[in-house]
């Protein structure tokens, strides 16, 4: 394994811990704001999805955990884009999700980098064709819970773009 591949695995890792930190917080919050657990314990279900990745890492399945972590970051956005809405603004993840392929994976897996950005360029079609055609309907929200979910989806997705420029920063020095 070359010293490129070692810090990619990094930060695969670093990224699903992270996320799993990040689900944890959101739903738990998200489920006491709205008194709905439904949530919570998807955001479980998810939080358990991004652990899974640091398992594939271990045994030595990148490719598996790069895309991996592309599926359940998609799968987040698609479910709680769904669930909340188009006023809640879950769809600019799928704007953060666009850089983390280009982050994780090498020159050399080119395919990958294609798989993931077809992926998330799909989540974000399905999920304005949910929008627009109502296939089916978010939950009901009152105008201040709408506020306040989108304010806490906007830090959220804001913080985890910080995260992937700070990696792309510490890649940009290790090539200095």
């Amino acid at each position: 394994m070359k010293d490129g591949d070692g810090r990619k695995i990094m930060v695969v890792n670093s990224f699903s811990f992270l996320t799993a930190l990040l689900c944890t917080f959101c739903g738990v919050t998200l489920a006491a704001l709205s008194g709905d657990y439904t949530i919570l314990y998807t955001a479980m279900g998810f939080v358990c999805g991004f652990l899974t990745i640091l398992l594939l890492n271990r045994r030595k399945r990148y490719s598996a955990a790069k895309f991996g972590l592309m599926f359940v970051f998609c799968m987040v956005m698609l479910y709680y884009g769904v669930t909340f809405g188009e006023s809640t603004q879950v769809h600019f993840l799928g704007l953060f999700l666009i850089g983390v392929p280009l982050l994780i994976c090498s020159p050399q897996e080119k395919e990958l980098k294609f798989m993931c950005l077809v992926l998330i360029l799909t989540c974000l079609v399905l999920l304005e064709t949910n929008y627009y055609f109502m296939v089916i309907e978010p939950m009901e929200m009152s105008r201040d819970m709408t506020f306040m979910f989108r304010w806490l989806i906007m830090s959220i997705v804001l913080l985890l773009n910080g995260i992937v420029i700070s990696f792309y920063q510490i890649n940009i020095s290790g090539l200095v």
